[in-house]
């Protein structure tokens, strides 16, 4: 048994050599603080998030889209401004953009908030295809 840090311990998880099982517990209440990461050991960067929630939440929005209802708006945006991962919150921003264009300054600003790489090539993009639509 191995017992990890959050946010402290770094580990290699190499493929075994024969048939093997793994199980990761996690507390149900620091279940969503940080999602849980693969590092380039060679350049020391983040590669990916195994525990990242952004996928469902790219379904949720694709199926919100044909859903407009106050509802669903408000629920968008209370993920918006308090999900913990970067990328579900940017994701609901982009959402709102895309389907209420009339606010996109709004939006924009709060995707930009996010200060991520990802959340400024989103807010360039939305910036681009409003000012087209303007055009």
């Amino acid at each position: 048994m191995m017992i990890y840090q959050e946010s402290s311990d770094v580990h290699i998880q190499s493929h075994p050599s024969e048939f093997s099982i793994t199980l990761n517990v996690a507390l149900k209440s620091r279940r969503f603080a940080k999602p849980q990461t693969i590092f380039d050991l060679d350049t020391g960067a983040i590669t990916s998030s195994v525990t990242s929630e952004k996928p469902y939440f790219d379904t949720l929005f694709r199926i919100a889209r044909h859903l407009p209802s106050t509802s669903m708006v408000s629920a968008v945006e209370q993920l918006a401004q308090t999900h913990p991962e970067p990328d579900v919150r940017m994701g609901a921003w982009r959402h709102l953009a895309d389907s209420d264009p009339s606010n996109i300054e709004c939006y924009l600003r709060s995707l930009a908030a996010i200060g991520t790489p990802e959340a400024r090539s989103a807010v360039n993009e939305l910036s681009s295809q409003a000012e087209e639509a303007h055009r």
